[in-house]
């Protein structure tokens, strides 16, 4: 049986406790599986990790966004959703959409009071600012800091989602 040192835990363990990484001389990753998944673990919970994955996840896209829009991709993911798996997906990345992005949907709340007030004219009856149709939504361009969480703009869908890509 061959073996190995972990260069994390510095422990003496069997080959198939590492991971494969055929660019290694011995064909193996020089960390063991408990310790690389600790070490992938940590570094999803870092800021460069987080983008890492989602910039990962943006690569596949425009290919999953096509079958995604197939009436095959559609009718797969709506009995996906309705399996207790599927909504409890759906919760957790709830949770985690509100969690990670606390700010912004306090700033599109308080957009919301105010359209619902009668202070701030509903989107759809304005202009886009960008290029003259009807808008759809507002856009906060400044930031969601609570100072300007009503510094918003109306944009239409087009114009909002070529600004959010610029934001990416």
């Amino acid at each position: 049986m061959e073996t190995k040192q972990c260069n994390e835990c510095l422990e003496i363990k069997i080959v198939s406790e590492f991971y494969r990484r055929n660019n290694r001389p011995c064909g193996y990753q020089s960390r063991c599986r408990k310790c690389s998944d600790q070490a992938h673990a940590e570094y999803i919970k870092t800021k460069k990790g987080r983008e890492s994955i989602r910039h990962t996840g943006k690569k596949i896209r425009p290919y999953r966004r096509a079958w995604d829009r197939s009436e095959k991709g559609k009718e797969k993911r709506r009995r996906y959703a309705q399996t207790e798996k599927g909504r409890k997906l759906h919760r957790e990345a709830q949770t985690m959409y509100r969690k990670q992005n606390q700010e912004k949907i306090k700033a599109q709340s308080a957009v919301y009071t105010e359209v619902c007030a009668g202070r701030i004219p509903r989107a759809s009856t304005l202009v886009c600012i960008e290029c003259s149709n009807q808008a759809n939504h507002y856009h906060h361009h400044n930031g969601y800091d609570e100072k300007h969480w009503l510094d918003v703009v109306p944009l239409c869908i087009d114009c909002h989602n070529k600004l959010n890509r610029l934001y990416d």
